[in-house]
């Protein structure tokens, strides 16, 4: 008897023949545990960094911004902040502050639990959370920037002198006769490279599936 074989399908099988190992589950879970790794080690580096040059402060101060505090000169600048009438750094962001690790380890897990399901659908819908937290973190934390600078204590000692304002997200500012350079840290960055990798791992498995499935051509 003989045996037809269809071109299209021969080809269709030929192309997944050489894309099948990304499909494997130690390779998903492998590289789902790579890109998590990444916003685990975010925790441990500032998402935002801010420094303040002036003719009193000619070595400046810096301020580093992590997911659940600050570090640097935070007794200076809150000290220079309740001058013009912002307050206290430890009085912002206090709810963000206390869910930030629990955060991060949950949208963690949704990233490594996308890795053992063979449906795109999951895949994609466990790993949109972790795609949209630093789009969250740095929202959030613009939301918080602006209401700094908005909500200024009237009965100041500087009241008169610093109008409300926005702290620059990322560039540079004048405030006073302070020169402000702000810019992202290098957590953010692993955030933004996790979340890249596991979508866009996601979107290669679910584009494999559909041509394994004969619904979209190689």
């Amino acid at each position: 008897m003989l045996q037809t074989t269809n071109p299209e399908v021969h080809a269709r099988s030929k192309g997944l023949a050489r894309h099948r190992w990304l499909l494997r589950p130690a390779v998903r879970i492998g590289f789902a545990l790579f890109a998590v790794g990444l916003f685990a080690a975010s925790y441990a580096c500032p998402v935002w960094v801010t420094r303040f040059v002036a003719p009193q402060y000619p070595y400046g101060l810096h301020l580093e911004v992590y997911l659940d505090g600050v570090t640097g000169d935070t007794g200076e600048v809150d000290l220079l902040n309740h001058y013009v009438g912002m307050r206290p750094m430890e009085r912002m962001a206090t709810f963000e502050r206390s869910i930030a690790l629990g955060s991060l380890v949950f949208v963690c897990a949704l990233g490594v639990l996308a890795a053992g399901f063979q449906k795109s659908f999951w895949q994609v819908l466990l790993v949109l959370p972790l795609v949209l937290f630093p789009m969250g973190m740095l929202l959030d934390l613009y939301a918080w920037l602006w209401y700094a600078g908005h909500s200024l204590d009237p009965h100041s000692a500087l009241n008169m002198t610093v109008r409300p304002f926005t702290p620059i997200l990322i560039g540079d500012q004048r405030v006073a006769n302070f020169d402000v350079s702000s810019t992202l840290g290098l957590g953010t960055y692993l955030q933004v490279a996790g979340a890249l990798l596991l979508w866009s791992a996601a979107m290669v498995g679910r584009r494999l599936r559909r041509i394994e499935n004969g619904e979209l051509e190689i």
